[in-house]
Order: C-alpha cells, then structure tokens, then sequence
C-alpha cells in the first residue's frame, strides 16, 4: 500500500491521554487522532459543543495543534473537579475535497496533591524497632513516589508497593518529618508535602514467672516445680509484641523462716537445673525472690526489671 491510499474499513477518533487523574496546577494531556491516520495530511481538530444530529459542532471554544497527524490537547487546571470536553476532528478524504468529520469525548479529574502517610501500628515511631508506614499520593503511581526522613541517621526504606519502614537512630530528635516527593508525568518531580511524627524510646517491660509480676503471690509447690524460665514482657497495650526482648541475667534467693536457704546468680533466663532441684523441698510459707533482672531490648541495651517473689502455699 502507498502511503496517499486510504482504504480502510473502520476509521474513528481516538483520545489517549497519559493520566485522566491531574493534579492541581498540573496540565491535563490527551493525544487525539484518527485511528486510521496519515502523517502526510494534518486533519484540523477542534474542541467545543458537539451535534450529534447534524455531525458538527454548534460551538466552537478551542483547537488543537496537530503535527503528523496526531494532535495533541494541553489545558492548564486551575480547580478542582471532574471535567469533560468533547470535538471533532476533521479529516479530507484522499482524492477529493470532501471533509469527513469524527466526533470524540472523553474526561479528566482535577484534584489538589495530597500525601497520605499512615503508621501502620501506631501514631509514634519508635528508636529500635522497624517502624511500618504506608505512603500514597492519590493519582501518582507508586513507583513514582520517593519518601525520607529528617533527623541524622534515621532511615526510610521501601519494602513494596505503598509499604516503607522506617529506623531511627538512637540520636534521633524528639520530632521527625516524612517527606514526599512524585514525578509527575512530565519528568519533572514535585514536592507532595511532609508529616510530623513524634519520636518515642522503646517502653520499660516487665519481668515475670509464671503468672507472677509486680505483685508477691502465692502458689502451690506443684505449679511453681511447673516454671522453667524468667521472662521479659512488654504491657499488652505496645504494638510490637514481636520485638527482641530476652532476659539476660538475674539472681535466685529462697528464703525459709527469713532465713536464706538457696542463693544464686544465673546468666540467660532458664531456671537452673540445681535450683529446680532445691525447690523440690520447698515447704508451705518459703519464698523465692528473683532479683535483679535485668533484659535486653532491641537496641541492644539492658534494662533493669521489677523483682519477682512467689510464696508457698
């Protein structure tokens, strides 16, 4: 086929724009041709009010410019909403000095840039822990998102899509922003603002054995034979139940008639085999204190923890 012959069964008009969805301030761009086009011939396109009864347009408000064939629509917006254009383009058919029009329409969405930035489990970031956010920018693709973090040493990592994880530093300020930036379809990167996130230290957890914390219980010698390690928790209500959190040392005294009977200091947080051993003479009225605990958080720092004492029933 030449390329001054025409002969096509099907021939319309077509509307492609890179992004239906606009930012505020952004231009709106549509590529808008005949399907079936010729480089050789511009058709002359216009925007305005369409007639579908007589195939023109009783108004006209703009044209567009065309270059081999294809024109392309730009409109700066200048508010919010949803807006739609319709036109024709006008095409002469090869051999003749007929002019066939095609109608189109299509549409396009104006809205303001925000920034979503969502913790995932909290309204804090947290020094030690992997704190989880979720970043978007309605109407920018996530690969087209780049996020960071103020405060030296702090990081901000992307994970997947939408999915960023944020490490402080044990010098982070009390107060850290998230930035956001996109590339807008045009090549060029624009700012989508920032969030302010208050920065917190990893809470004191607390010791326990068995079921006995803070407060001095009493339990029968069978359900105490039953305890095998000290443990270090964090209070139900902190979100990173997962975190590291391992008791490291601490010291076994047992008491009969305030008399010490049994005394030990222990590395790791198992109850030591001879203890284990010692409490099978225990007698009702003995207690067992377990002093100077101490565990280590996930910055790798060792906290002191609350004492722990059981009494014989």
């Amino acid at each position: 086929m030449r390329k001054r012959d025409f002969n096509f069964d099907t021939i319309a008009a077509k509307v492609i724009s890179p992004s239906n969805y606009v930012l505020l301030g952004e231009k709106y761009q549509s590529d808008v041709f005949v399907a079936a086009f010729s480089t050789t011939q511009n058709p002359e396109i216009l925007i305005g009010k369409y007639d579908s009864v007589k195939n023109t347009l009783s108004e006209v408000y703009d044209s567009v410019n065309v270059s081999k064939g294809m024109g392309k629509y730009e409109i700066l917006t200048d508010k919010e909403g949803i807006f739609s254009y319709q036109g024709v383009i006008k095409l002469k058919t090869p051999g003749s000095n007929e002019t066939q029009q095609y109608p189109f329409q299509s549409e396009y969405i104006v809205a303001k840039p925000s920034l979503v930035v969502s913790p995932d489990q909290m309204n804090v970031f947290y020094i030690g822990p992997k704190n989880p956010v979720s970043i978007s920018v309605p109407g920018v693709a996530s690969e087209n998102i780049t996020a960071t973090i103020t405060g030296s040493g702090n990081r901000i990592t992307k994970v997947a899509n939408g999915k960023y994880e944020v490490k402080l530093s044990n010098n982070s300020p009390r107060n850290v922003d998230v930035k956001v930036s996109a590339r807008m379809p045009n090549g060029e990167t624009r700012s989508m603002g920032a969030m302010g996130f208050i920065v917190k230290r990893l809470p004191t957890p607390y010791a326990e054995v068995g079921t006995v914390s803070n407060q001095m219980k009493t339990l029968p010698k069978a359900q105490i034979l039953a305890y095998s390690t000290v443990k270090a928790k964090y209070d139900n209500s902190f979100p990173f139940q997962g975190l590291p959190l391992n008791v490291v040392k601490y010291k076994i005294d047992v008491f009969r008639s305030g008399v010490g009977g049994y005394s030990k200091p222990v590395n790791g947080k198992n109850i030591p085999q001879d203890a284990k051993t010692y409490f099978n003479t225990l007698r009702r009225g003995d207690i067992i204190y377990f002093t100077g605990i101490k565990a280590r958080d996930a910055t790798g720092a060792q906290i002191p923890l609350n004492d722990v004492a059981i009494k014989v029933r």
